[in-house]
């Protein structure tokens, strides 16, 4: 007889109460680190919109170099010979003048995230650059952070 309660005992299964705990922890758990995740992703997506930012601003600086003046014709070889989207497709970008000057002598380099980039990293939705280096970014209502200030997104 000892043998079949010593059994029984071994079938015993979890109370709702355990099941219930193990579940609110684990709940928890996903709680903190969903958000956590998500704010990586997006700072890494980032990283795509710095590098096609800063790489359109290399080919502005070639560009000036051979013709003397900037341009804001992206696409053909006459102009910077690149693409209008970043590398991952997170990004497009667009070239201008700066905003108290002209093409000739100054330029500014403007990356907006698309898509899902655009929707889960809402405080740093495009960035810019110019001929001399200032770097800004605005948030998704477009307040524009001032030059230099965008240190945190960039």
């Amino acid at each position: 007889m000892s043998c079949s309660t010593e059994f029984s005992e071994y079938l015993r299964g979890f109370t709702l109460i355990e099941v219930l705990i193990v579940l609110a922890i684990i709940a928890v758990l996903v709680v903190i680190a969903v958000p956590s995740y998500q704010a990586g992703i997006s700072q890494g997506r980032r990283a795509d919109g710095r590098a096609f930012a800063l790489d359109l601003a290399a080919r502005e600086e070639a560009y000036f170099l051979r013709n003397g003046s900037y341009t804001s014709d992206l696409e053909t070889e006459s102009g910077l010979n690149g693409s209008v989207l970043s590398q991952e497709r997170f990004y497009i970008g667009s070239v201008g003048p700066c905003e108290d000057g002209d093409l000739v002598n100054c330029f500014q380099v403007k990356v907006s995230a698309l898509g899902i980039q655009r929707a889960s990293d809402q405080t740093c939705v495009s960035l810019t650059i110019t001929n001399t280096g200032e770097r800004g970014s605005s948030d998704s209502m477009g307040v524009f952070s001032e030059a230099n200030s965008g240190a945190r997104c960039w």
